[in-house]
């Protein structure tokens, strides 16, 4: 059973609130059923997101590892019906780039026919083959993103510096799923698991998304010590994510 609650305040009463003025701008109650509350939380997320509209990551930090595959069952079809593609980043098996681009890549394989074969998709593809090319040498799980369709195009996600070349493939698949109409939502398992160059990597091509107000949004399980990580990997992390704090009972 999972119990979440505010970062500002524990209370007695079970209710539970979780607001958010920048990106979901509504008030949840949940007590035993705090999914629901995340469960409105991220419907609310994906549906800003389709509309082009600013919403924040969102980290519920705890230590109950069932809560992620609590999340995956009862998310994963019902947002996908409100717009999302949702995919998930194993980060137990592989580094976080690696874990990003093959979901990515399984998200793009999903779109519809029409919208796979858009400019805008085959463009995100070729994102992913110029970022393999350049970095697989600096993580050794990240396969070739050899693409017979699509070779790679000079300048993008080639320059071989982490930070923009993660952002590139992002804001590329960012806009292949706005072309599309589409939501991409990344679920992420302990997120803390992620050294903390590679979490500032994560957060600034985050970032470069919101400014760019593309469909894409992160909800992320991590340790309590997560909302610390994230403000001193990025000063600017702050009004990127909400947090709420998840304890088991």
């Amino acid at each position: 059973m999972h119990v979440l609650t505010t970062m500002n305040e524990q209370r007695e009463d079970p209710r539970i609130a979780i607001q958010s003025p920048r990106s979901t701008n509504a008030l949840a109650h949940a007590g035993d059923r705090s999914l629901d509350a995340l469960r409105l939380l991220a419907s609310i997320a994906v549906q800003r997101c389709v509309a082009g509209r600013s919403v924040k990551h969102l980290i519920v930090m705890g230590q109950d590892s069932g809560l992620f595959n609590d999340l995956i069952a009862l998310l994963g079809s019902e947002l996908e019906d409100q717009g999302g593609t949702v995919v998930a980043l194993d980060l137990h098996d592989h580094t976080m780039p690696t874990a990003l681009l093959n979901a990515l890549q399984a998200a793009l394989l999903r779109l519809p026919p029409l919208a796979a074969t858009s400019e805008a998709s085959l463009r995100a593809r070729r994102a992913l083959v110029g970022f393999s090319h350049v970095h697989r040498m600096h993580f050794g799980d990240l396969a070739s993103q050899a693409d017979i369709d699509n070779a790679m195009e000079p300048g993008l996600a080639d320059n071989g510096d982490l930070d923009l070349d993660l952002a590139a493939v992002l804001e590329s698949a960012g806009l292949a799923m706005q072309a599309a109409g589409r939501s991409l939502v990344l679920l992420v398992d302990r997120l803390d698991r992620v050294e903390d160059r590679l979490l500032a990597a994560l957060i600034g091509t985050l970032h470069a998304c919101s400014r760019r107000a593309l469909p894409v949004w992160l909800l992320a399980t991590g340790s309590p010590d997560m909302r610390r990580r994230i403000g001193e990997a990025r000063p600017y992390a702050e009004r990127l994510f909400d947090y709420v704090r998840q304890e088991p009972r």
